[in-house]
Parts: C-alpha cells; sequence; structure tokens
C-alpha cells in the first residue's frame, strides 16, 4: 500500500508537491487528519494508525473503530474523533 502525502506550503517552482511514503499496514485508507503537533492519523479498513516522523513509520492507535473510517479529525485537546 502506498500513502502520499501533500506539502501545505506553496513552493515556488517545484510541481512535485506529493511524496511517497511508508504506508500502515491497515488495509486501504479512508480519511486522514493532523494534529497541532504535526502527527499523521489515517484511518483504515484495521483501525486508526498514527506516524510520528512523515509517513516513515506507523503504529496502531486504535482497532475499536468502525470497519471504515470516512471521517478523521483530531481536536486541540488530542482526542482522535473517526466516524464511518
Amino acid at each position: 500500500m502506498l500513502l502520499l502525502v501533500c506539502s501545505s506550503g506553496m513552493i515556488i517552482g517545484q510541481t512535485d508537491l506529493w511524496v511517497p511514503t511508508n504506508a500502515p499496514e491497515g488495509g486501504f485508507i479512508f480519511s486522514l487528519a493532523r494534529d497541532s503537533g504535526g502527527y499523521m492519523y489515517a484511518g483504515t479498513s484495521q483501525g486508526i494508525y498514527r506516524t510520528t516522523d512523515d509517513g516513515s513509520t506507523w503504529g496502531l492507535c486504535s482497532r475499536d473503530v468502525s470497519p471504515r473510517q470516512e471521517a478523521l479529525m483530531v481536536d486541540p485537546a488530542g482526542n482522535i474523533l473517526a466516524g464511518g
């Protein structure tokens, strides 16, 4: 599985804004969210995964969620909100 991450800033003179990263081992990715600390979360068919190193490695955060996470966000307190 391949996950692509887009740069949030505009880079003048660069056309490639998507870069390949390692993807979480959780099946299909349905949603992505970023928290205030810059960590990225992926809602997958197998649970919610988090990366703290811009997608190089992913760890399972929660498996106790519905099988399809189509909406994912992290509130200012750090709570992960997911819906399918």
